[in-house]
């Protein structure tokens, strides 16, 4: 399988929604809204010894640009920081659907909104506008 990392036990699987969900550990949350023209053209499972997968990547195309919707379960114990200013990325607080968010304004165009929610951190990422994200993350409650 060209996608198994053997030392560490992980296996990157590209799936079709159905099949991810029978591997995942947790509701797949899928938004209601994507930018005109992006489908959905798989879905990445991250599984570690054939174990329920506890993160997915929904990856969205239009021609040649593309954005992803991931999502994680945090494992107990692990902080979660948001990331900071510098020259080439402008952050942003925001919030999603009332949680707080961080926007990251990459300065090659790249947009990654991530935020928290329950046990889940989500983000959404890749060549769209700040208001693309924003409505992609706020339609998927």
């Amino acid at each position: 399988n060209g996608g198994l990392l053997s030392d560490t036990g992980l296996n990157i699987l590209a799936l079709d929604l159905e099949s991810a969900q029978k591997v995942v550990s947790f509701p797949i949350n899928i938004p209601s809204y994507v930018p005109k023209e992006f489908k959905l053209v798989h879905v990445d499972v991250f599984q570690i010894n054939n174990q329920l997968s506890h993160k997915v990547s929904l990856r969205y195309q239009q021609g040649s640009k593309s954005f992803r919707v991931n999502q994680e379960i945090k494992q107990n114990g692990t902080s979660y920081s948001l990331s900071m200013d510098n020259e080439d990325t402008k952050v942003e607080n925001i919030k999603v659907n009332g949680k707080d968010a961080s926007l990251l304004d990459f300065k090659n165009g790249y947009i990654q909104l991530e935020w928290i929610d329950g046990p889940i951190l989500y983000s959404v990422e890749g060549e769209l506008s700040k208001e693309e994200a924003i409505a992609v993350a706020e339609s998927m409650y």
